[in-house]
Parts: C-alpha cells; structure tokens; sequence
C-alpha cells in the first residue's frame, strides 16, 4: 500500500523528477498539505517545488 513506502517519484510539468522520502528534507510540497498529502497525489494536481507552483505529471510510488 501507499502508506508504507519507502518513497514517492513524482514527474512534475517543468520537466524535473522529484524523489520524496518520509522523514527526509525535500523541496516539494502539496499545495494543500503534508506528507499524507504527498503519497495521495494524482497528475494534474499541484505542488509547490522550491517556492514555485507546478503541476505533477505522474506520480510512481516505490516499496
């Protein structure tokens, strides 16, 4: 399940992957939320990444 990876890979729109990992620093945030948030991301939903809004492409979750 989602809620035990061990990290989330996300493709964003400004042609940058982003790998978040519970528990370690990251530049990306969800818009509306934290952590929880973050494993719950679908494409077209929007992040910020390092202090800019983007929109997320895919989303991978890796166990």
């Amino acid at each position: 399940t989602v809620e035990d990876c061990e990290a989330v890979l996300i493709c964003l729109s400004t042609r940058r992957f982003v790998v978040a990992r519970p528990g370690e620093p990251r530049d990306l945030w969800p818009v509306d939320g934290g952590w929880e948030k973050l494993r719950d991301l679908k494409p077209g939903d929007e992040v910020i990444y390092k202090g800019n809004v983007t929109t997320v492409r895919a989303v991978d979750v890796y166990r």
